[in-house]
């Protein structure tokens, strides 16, 4: 009993040292499971570019392109001022609406006004 109380320290070293070799292999491993794994990715964005960089875009249908988006904001900006308009109108006859129904309520509670 004695025996281990003295060499305690020892036990203790011992198994830090055990569980530091441990962690650092953990930790290589990890290292080189990320490292792959970059590597993977960066093959697959590198594959991805040049499959991007085969694909060309004539100047001429990016002019076309460019005029139809031109076009579509016109025509967007167009909607726009429409749809303003037709709300205001909506909210004018609502108002109307009210002001008649108000007005008509008033002479059916008073009708000395008719």
């Amino acid at each position: 009993m004695d025996k281990v109380w003295i060499d305690k320290s020892f036990y203790n070293n011992a198994e830090k040292l055990y569980h530091e070799s441990i962690c650092k292999t953990s930790r290589s491993n990890n290292c080189s499971i990320l490292a792959s794994e970059i590597a993977k990715a960066r093959e697959h964005i590198q594959s991805s570019l040049e499959k991007i960089d085969d694909i060309t875009v004539e100047s001429s249908s990016s002019l076309d392109i460019l005029g139809r988006v031109a076009a579509l904001e016109a025509e967007n900006k167009e909607i726009r001022n429409i749809v303003s308009n037709f709300t205001q109108l909506y909210n004018d006859i609502l108002r109307r609406i009210s002001i008649i129904e108000n007005d008509k309520i008033s002479k059916i509670t008073n009708p000395e006004q008719l």
